[in-house]
């Protein structure tokens, strides 16, 4: 497998040669938090996001009168392509300190206010983990009518060992504190990915990776 970009997955001479050497990719950033979640929030209400056609994960307990639009555009993109060009993809990545909105740490989702409580963050976290797979999963079976045939594997967590080399605030530590070797979010990025592939029957066949 290789990194590409959309803008390399629909050129078609790039393709040419990348289909002749490899036969997965992963998105080098249209997967990342960043992308996908945006630079100002567009937020909707969790009975709008529950409804078609956003079929959002609302955790039980979320307790927040909003929830973030999330921007799928180009992961659906990259996987109508994988399923043409008959490639496999490497989702990466769920969770990072870097390349995430600051907005997604603040009260309201909004950059002007302060930052959340770790009760709340942990609720958004499995509200992001939980929709995102949600929607890859489902869009991989509407394309190919079954899951695991596209995405065989998603990075849950990039670079926590790394996590105080960004100087962009407030992050997950900010939140959560330096909780060291024994990360309470991390732990519970993996637990809701796994749910995901549990609730889909993909546990034995897709891979979760730090």
């Amino acid at each position: 497998g290789s990194c590409l970009t959309i803008g390399q997955l629909q050129n078609e001479n790039t393709m040419t040669l990348f289909t002749k050497h490899y036969n997965s990719f992963t998105l080098e950033n249209e997967m990342k938090p960043d992308n996908v979640l945006g630079y100002t929030a567009t937020t909707i209400t969790p009975e709008v996001a529950k409804a078609a056609p956003n079929n959002y994960v609302i955790p039980s307990g979320y307790s927040e009168s909003t929830v973030p639009k999330l921007n799928f555009n180009d992961v659906d993109k990259a996987l109508e392509i994988a399923k043409e060009k008959g490639l496999r993809m490497r989702a990466h990545t769920l969770l990072w300190h870097q390349q995430t909105r600051t907005w997604f740490f603040k009260q309201g989702y909004s950059d002007s206010n302060s930052k959340v409580t770790a009760d709340v963050m942990t609720k958004r976290l499995e509200f992001y983990v939980k929709t995102v797979m949600k929607h890859v999963m489902d869009k991989e079976k509407e394309l190919m009518g079954t899951n695991g045939t596209l995405v065989y594997a998603w990075d849950v967590v990039n670079e926590y060992t790394n996590r105080t080399n960004d100087p962009t605030s407030p992050s997950w530590m900010d939140v959560y504190g330096n909780q060291g070797l024994d990360p309470s979010y991390v732990k519970n990025a993996y637990k809701y990915a796994h749910e995901m592939l549990k609730q889909y029957g993909v546990e034995d066949s897709v891979k979760l990776f730090y």
